[in-house]
């Protein structure tokens, strides 16, 4: 599978922002990092049909991948104890999949 960077978009505190969605099939691994201090949130948004799979990282915590099927459009709060690689080659990312061609998008909340 090849790797799809998708880009975060970071919200500002009352400041509406543009969200920049990326396609992605089901040939893709989407990839996009989770490399910043404080207690920022991060919520992934999915388009179109087909299953969301958030994969499991390589901390003590990244136990199971967590797939949800999609029929419109949905939404999840990301956990880093649970999705980010915390050694290897993908050290500060978290990886997905797609199981057919969808757009997803990454907010940054402050």
């Amino acid at each position: 599978m090849a790797k799809k960077s998708v880009t975060t978009t970071k919200l500002d505190l009352n400041e509406p922002a543009e969200i920049t969605f990326t396609s992605v099939t089901s040939s893709d691994t989407i990839q996009f990092d989770y490399e910043w201090a404080g207690d920022e949130k991060l919520v992934i948004i999915a388009k179109g049909a087909g299953t969301l799979t958030l994969m499991k990282g390589n901390s003590i915590q990244g136990v199971i991948d967590v797939a949800k099927a999609v029929t419109a459009e949905a939404a999840a709060r990301i956990d880093a104890g649970l999705f980010k690689n915390v050694y290897g080659a993908d050290t500060g990312k978290v990886n997905a999949t797609v199981s057919a061609n969808m757009s997803v998008a990454l907010i940054q909340l402050p």
